[in-house]
This record gives C-alpha cells, structure tokens and sequence, in this order.
C-alpha cells in the first residue's frame, strides 16, 4: 500500500474515529482467529485487507459525504437508473438538478470515475444483458422497452460494447448454463 501511494510513509496512521463496519471487520478476524475453523487463515487475513481498505478510505469518504456536491451526483445517479429506458440528455439532468453542465460534469466524472454518459451508458448496457439472460423478450422487444431507434440499433450499440451481438450474447449464455 506504500508503493501505490495509498499509505505515505510520513503520515501510516489515518484518523478514523469509531466506525461500525471497522469494529465488525476486527471482531470477524478475532472470532476467525480464536475459534480456527477451516479456513480461518484466509478469512482473517480478507477481514485485515478489508480493514486497511476502510481506514485508508474513510477519512476521504468523510470529507467526501461533507461537499454539498456529492448530493447532487447522488441524485444524479438515482436519476440515470430511474431511466434506463431511454437515452438521456446530460444537459438536461445538470439543468433538473440546477447545477451548470459544465461543473456537474466534472463534479460527476470526480465522485464515481466516469463520465455521466459513460455511467449511464453502462446501466442500459447492463440492463440490455439482464433482460437478454433473464428474460423470453425478444431483441426487438427489448429495443422497444427501451426506447432504442430499431432492433438493428440496439443491436450495432451492444456489439460495440460487449463485441457480440445481442443474438451472440443470449446464445452463449445458453450454452454455458447448458454446463
């Protein structure tokens, strides 16, 4: 964790103060620890990775939860699965959350990592895979559901991302659950 910068040899203690989900993890390692169940090795040592993940994160998550901002792309983020079905104008969701384009985009692409267009592309990509496996749905009907141009839009879009067509995609999936 040193050599990738998360723990800086001149500040190796964080400030966390009493957090549940850290006290858990430290009582999960004791638990595995004292009682040496099968396993209890790799257990331990997951729970004492995952609690140098929350106290490196929770100063941040801390400072993060206090921007006025993080709301906002929380709510755009609720936003973008409440419409899945269709393509949305990244302007038009800055302006119903009064917030400039601009700013929200940036604000947007800092709190989750991606654009709000690549965020928003991967719901309905990932959707478009839930209801290819899940459902009977044709892929026209899945077009149809979700507002896609044509059955061969939907059908050029999903290549480009997963490089199969949705046909590819369903029959595959059929044959692995064949296994």
């Amino acid at each position: 964790m040193i050599a990738t910068g998360v723990i800086k040899s001149e500040q190796p203690l964080f400030q966390v103060g009493h957090h549940d989900k850290l006290l858990a993890q430290f009582q999960l390692a004791l638990d595995e620890v004292k009682n040496e169940a099968l396993g209890f090795r790799r257990i331990a040592a997951a729970s004492v990775l995952q609690i140098l993940a929350l106290a490196t994160s929770l100063p941040l998550r801390t400072e993060e939860e206090n921007q006025p901002m993080r709301a906002t792309v929380r709510q755009a983020c609720f936003l973008f699965r409440e419409r899945t079905d269709t393509a949305v104008s990244i302007e038009s969701i800055a302006e119903e959350l009064n917030v400039g384009y601009t700013y929200f985009r940036r604000m947007f692409k800092l709190y989750t990592g991606f654009s709000p267009k690549q965020y928003h592309t991967q719901l309905r990509f990932e959707r478009v895979k839930r209801l290819l496996n899940e459902s009977d749905l044709s892929i026209g009907e899945i077009a149809a559901l979700l507002n896609f141009d044509s059955t061969f839009h939907l059908s050029q879009w999903f290549k480009k991302l997963a490089h199969f067509s949705p046909k590819m995609w369903r029959k595959q999936k059929l044959e692995i659950d064949k296994l």
